[in-house]
C-alpha cells in the first residue's frame, strides 16, 4: 500500500486500497503523520471511553455493583 498523500494518482486504484476499521484507521493514520503511538494508560482511557459508548447501561451496572 502507498500513501495516497504523496501517491495521489493512486487515490481510486482499487489495488492500493487497504480496509481498516475506525481504531486501525485512526492508529496507522498517526504512524503515517509521524505521531507518537499511545501510551498505555492513554488507550486505556480511549477503550474505556469507546466502550462506554457502546454499551452505556452495562457500565452503569458493573459500576452500582
Amino acid at each position: 500500500m502507498l500513501p495516497v498523500r504523496t501517491h495521489p494518482e493512486l487515490s481510486y486504484s482499487l489495488s492500493n486500497l487497504q480496509m481498516l476499521c475506525g481504531p486501525c484507521h485512526a492508529r496507522k493514520t498517526r504512524i503515517e503523520v509521524g505521531h507518537k503511538p499511545l501510551t498505555p494508560k492513554r488507550q486505556e482511557w480511549r477503550d474505556l471511553l469507546r466502550d462506554l459508548q457502546r454499551n452505556p447501561v452495562e457500565h452503569e451496572r458493573k459500576s452500582n455493583a
